[in-house]
C-alpha cells in the first residue's frame, strides 16, 4: 500500500558549505552532507541563498514488492522530474532530533514531463 502523508511547497537553502536547511511548508528540518535530517526548533526564517524549491510529497510504503518500506520523500527538481529519498525512522520529531536521510532511484511520483539527466 502506497499511501500520501503530506504535499506541498518545499525550500532547500544553503545554510553552510556542509549544510543545507529544507523548509517543507512550515516545517524546518537542518540537512548535513552526512545524509541526516534534524529539527531546527526555531521559527523558519526566510533565507535569501535558495537552491532549490517546488512541490515535495511524503508517501508511506507499506507491503509492496517493487518499493522499499518506509516513508518515502520527493522534493520536484523542476521540468516536471522528482529526487526521492528514503526516510526510514520517517521524519524527524522533538524526540527523535536526528534521522537518516538516503538518496534514492525509486520514485512514486510519475510525470510524463521529466527530463532526461545525463551522466558525466
Amino acid at each position: 500500500m502506497i499511501q500520501v502523508l503530506s504535499r506541498g511547497y518545499y525550500k532547500l537553502i544553503k545554510i553552510t558549505p556542509f549544510s543545507e536547511k529544507l523548509v517543507l511548508d512550515n516545517d524546518c528540518f537542518s540537512w548535513s552532507n552526512a545524509s541526516e535530517l534534524s529539527v531546527i526548533p526555531d521559527k523558519c526564517r526566510d533565507e535569501n541563498d535558495i537552491k532549490a524549491e517546488g512541490n515535495y510529497r511524503l508517501y508511506t510504503v507499506a507491503d509492496e514488492n517493487k518499493y522499499t518500506e518506509g516513508q518515502h520523500l520527493e522534493l520536484q527538481t523542476g521540468c516536471g522530474c522528482w529526487q526521492s529519498y528514503l526516510l526510514p525512522l520517517g521524519l524527524p520529531k522533538s524526540k527523535n532530533k536526528h534521522v537518516k536521510i538516503l538518496n534514492i532511484e525509486e520514485r512514486l511520483t510519475v510525470t510524463n514531463n521529466c527530463c532526461q539527466h545525463s551522466s558525466s
